[in-house]
């Protein structure tokens, strides 16, 4: 199921429906996938059209995204931002 879900994100951008993906912020957007009854965060950015840079992954544990993730996400993103 993750597999897919990243090749529909390559294939059609960040225009799916928001159970699989979601903006986070500051460019950073969440994958969601389950796999095997648990659910993942996958953190990504994307560039240059169907190219995306995962920065970070988590199994999901709780509601809300933990704060340190998202900003691991974002230090991530800004050291490969040119």
């Amino acid at each position: 199921m993750a597999n897919e879900i990243v090749f529909y994100v390559t294939q059609r951008g960040n225009s799916l429906p928001a159970n699989y993906v979601k903006h986070l912020e500051q460019g950073v957007w969440e994958l969601r996938p389950e796999y095997g009854g648990t659910e993942f965060r996958l953190f990504y950015f994307t560039i240059i059209e169907n190219t995306i840079v995962m920065l970070h992954a988590i199994k999901k544990k709780s509601q809300k995204t933990p704060r340190r993730d998202l900003a691991l996400a974002i230090k991530r993103k800004k050291e490969f931002d040119i």
